[in-house]
């Protein structure tokens, strides 16, 4: 990815410290949903913070911020919006 771990630091802390940044805790729903969506994809329990991630973004219709490939592409099949455009 071709980022020095500075870098990424100072546009974490540009993106949490931002006014339209919402720190949120999930709740029972985002977990069903992970847990359901994870069995129906047949995928490893491994991806199941980026699943709930997802969850969350999605009930808020909020934007996410990640260099995650696998997340933004997930993200990206979703409809979510993700930050920033290119990595």
């Amino acid at each position: 990815m071709n980022v020095s771990p500075a870098d990424a630091r100072e546009k974490l802390l540009e993106y949490l410290l931002g006014e339209k940044c919402t720190i949120v805790k999930e709740g029972a729903d985002e977990i069903q949903w992970a847990i359901s969506t994870i069995a129906e994809e047949g995928l490893s329990l491994s991806r199941f913070n980026d699943k709930v991630l997802l969850s969350v973004a999605m009930r808020r219709n909020a934007l996410l911020a990640t260099f995650d490939v696998k997340l933004r592409r997930q993200a990206t099949k979703l409809g979510l919006r993700v930050v920033p455009e290119t990595v």
